[in-house]
Parts: C-alpha cells; sequence; structure tokens
C-alpha cells in the first residue's frame, strides 16, 4: 500500500506541474508565427473563448496571441495578458516558455515606456534562458537590452549587449538578426568615436548579411544610413545612397530631405537643393 501511495503521489505531483499545450491550433500558431504572424494571429483568433481553455492552454495561447501582436506592430494598452503566461511558467521546468515570457513582457513594457520594468522582465528572460540551447531567443533578449541603453545613451553598456547577441545569432545561423546585430553594432562604434574604417566595417556586415536574409526594408535602412555617416566625407556617395532611402522610406521623405539639401549645395546644385529644402521644411514636426 505505501509502494502505491508513493507512485499516486508522485503522478499527483506531476499532473500539478505546469505543462505545455497539446492544443492543435495554438502549436499550428506557434508554427507559423516566423514565417507568417498575420496567419498566426487568425488562427488565435478563431479560438472564440480561450479564457475557457484549461491553464496549461490559455497560458500557451496568451504567449503566441502576444507574439502574434508583438510581430504584427499592433498597438498594446497593457500587459496583462503575457503576464498570465509569465506567471504561470515562472518557476518551472518549462524554460523556453518562461524564458519566452519573460522576452514579451519586456518588449510590452518597452512599448509602453515602461523601461524599468521591461529591463526587469529582460534581465529575468536572461536568467530563465542560459541553461538552454535557445540562441535565437538569447540574442533577442541581449539586443533588446541594448536598444534600451542605446535609447539612454548609455552607448558602452549598449554597444557589449549588442556584442553578445551577435554571438547567439551567429550560434542560432540567424542572418536576418545578425545584419540587425551587427548594424547596430556599427552605429555604437560611431557614437563613441572608434575608428571610421571600424564603423564602416560593421556596416557593410550588416548591408550583405541583410541582402542575404532578404530583408528589404533593413537593407535599406542601413545604405541610408550608410549615406548620413558619409554626408561630411563623401558629397556625392552620400548622396546616392540617402537618395535611396528617400525613395524607399515615403514617411521620412523629410528627414532624408534635409541631408540631401545639403549635400547638393555642396555639390554647386543650388536648384536641388532649394527642392529638397522645401520638402524638408514642410514637415513642422522634422527637427533635422
Amino acid at each position: 500500500m505505501k509502494k502505491y501511495g508513493v507512485i499516486l503521489f508522485v503522478l499527483f505531483f506531476i499532473s500539478c506541474q505546469p505543462h505545455y499545450t497539446r492544443n492543435d491550433v495554438i502549436l499550428k500558431a506557434e508554427k507559423l508565427l516566423d514565417t507568417s504572424p498575420d496567419s498566426s494571429y487568425n488562427l488565435l483568433n478563431s479560438i472564440a473563448h480561450p479564457e475557457k481553455l484549461s491553464e496549461a492552454d490559455y497560458a500557451a495561447w496568451c504567449l503566441q496571441y502576444t507574439y502574434a501582436n508583438y510581430k504584427l506592430q499592433k498597438k498594446f494598452t497593457s500587459d496583462s495578458i503575457i503576464r498570465i503566461s509569465v506567471n504561470y511558467y515562472k518557476n518551472s521546468k518549462l524554460r523556453k516558455q518562461s524564458g519566452t515570457a519573460f522576452y514579451l513582457l519586456g518588449c510590452v513594457a518597452k512599448l509602453l515606456q515602461k523601461d524599468t520594468v521591461a529591463m526587469e522582465a529582460y534581465k529575468e528572460a536572461e536568467n530563465v534562458l542560459v541553461l538552454t540551447n535557445e540562441n535565437k531567443l538569447k540574442g533577442l533578449v541581449q539586443f533588446s537590452l541594448g536598444y534600451i541603453c542605446m535609447r539612454d545613451e548609455m552607448y558602452k553598456n549598449s554597444l557589449s549587449y549588442f556584442k553578445k547577441s551577435l554571438l547567439y545569432f551567429k550560434q542560432s545561423k540567424n542572418i536576418k538578426y545578425l545584419a540587425y546585430a551587427y548594424r547596430d553594432i556599427s552605429n555604437m562604434y560611431n557614437q563613441l568615436d572608434y575608428p571610421f574604417d571600424s564603423v564602416m566595417h560593421y556596416s557593410d556586415l550588416a548591408l550583405n548579411a541583410s541582402k542575404e536574409a532578404g530583408d528589404s526594408i533593413n537593407y535599406y535602412s542601413i545604405v541610408s544610413r550608410q549615406g548620413e555617416l558619409l554626408y561630411k566625407r563623401d558629397y556625392k556617395q552620400a548622396k546616392e545612397l540617402i537618395l535611396k532611402g528617400f525613395h524607399y522610406f515615403p514617411s521620412k521623405q523629410s528627414y532624408y530631405a534635409a541631408y540631401l539639401s545639403y549635400l547638393y549645395l555642396k555639390l554647386n546644385q543650388p536648384d536641388s537643393a532649394k527642392y529638397y529644402l522645401k520638402i524638408a521644411l514642410l514637415d513642422k514636426q522634422n527637427s533635422s
């Protein structure tokens, strides 16, 4: 009887431990998250009353639903949904899910301009993931920590985090995120007055990686950034590069127009300089 009692206790203990979902819809949505976040979002929304799911399934739904919303750049007004996942996976053996939940809590908090909460959440994610092989996720956590430090002008700390993210993205062989790490290492080198050759070296690595990944948004962002870096060194080359950003990013045309006006003036083309200056001045929000 004692033997059966121990077995029953073990089974009861195991059954009480947090576990991940077996819900087919949620699992399918998770698989689609990277390649088709809109399809993932629609699948998750097809579950009429997710709060009526089991505790494990609801935690998984909250996790993937938050991730889909974040990837689709939807507006967040609260972190209440992702906190359901955080609380369920916290202190469990589900380190991947727990790390992802803390990472997403950080992302949502950052969007809500709660940087202290975001930093704490990212640090929790870092601690949870340390014993896992989730290198892409580890890289995203380090990159996010670097971004917050960059926004606070803590450039040395930011550079350290970006370099850590670079190592994890290399290990995960994720070329797309590798490009972002290279790009922002270049930006930090520029802020910290590293040799210009080093700044451009990392920018070129970012450009090649973004092209290989087929990430046209990041590619043209890096192209135009190189124009900004060169605008006092090589007027003609800077103009050509910034023009690409001007045409590719309509919402930033007034920003790039300010540079182009300056560059055309330096190239002794006053009519073009006036044309772009007019575009820049039409945007009263454009401080440049």
